[in-house]
């Protein structure tokens, strides 16, 4: 309490100033990041995990149900759609293309 009989305002949570309305602690994020690297947050994920998938293809005989979960994918699905959005190929054809060859 206050001397005056008054109480304070509870300290601000961390991450907010006192003046800031609660919900809008980064309002500038989303639109930020295209300014700076070109692509939404939701995007540039997309981005970053259809890069992981492409590795994987490459590199790996996992299966490509195998790989969806790994690159965070819910789907085969997804990630063939994704892949071809991106790529203009499917997945296991990016794979007959420049996947390793199976040993023998």
């Amino acid at each position: 309490m206050h001397r005056l009989g008054r109480r304070e305002p509870p300290p601000a949570p961390l991450g907010r100033s006192p003046g800031r309305p609660r919900g809008n602690a980064a309002p500038q994020l989303p639109s930020a990041l295209p300014r700076r690297h070109g692509h939404h947050p939701g995007k540039a994920i997309e981005l970053l995990r259809l890069d992981r998938v492409r590795v994987l293809m490459e590199t790996t005989l996992a299966s490509t149900a195998e790989i969806a979960r790994r690159a965070g994918f819910g789907s085969e699905e997804r990630i063939r759609r994704a892949f071809i959005r991106s790529f203009a190929v499917p997945p296991l054809e990016w794979r007959a293309r420049f996947g390793s060859p199976a040993p023998t």
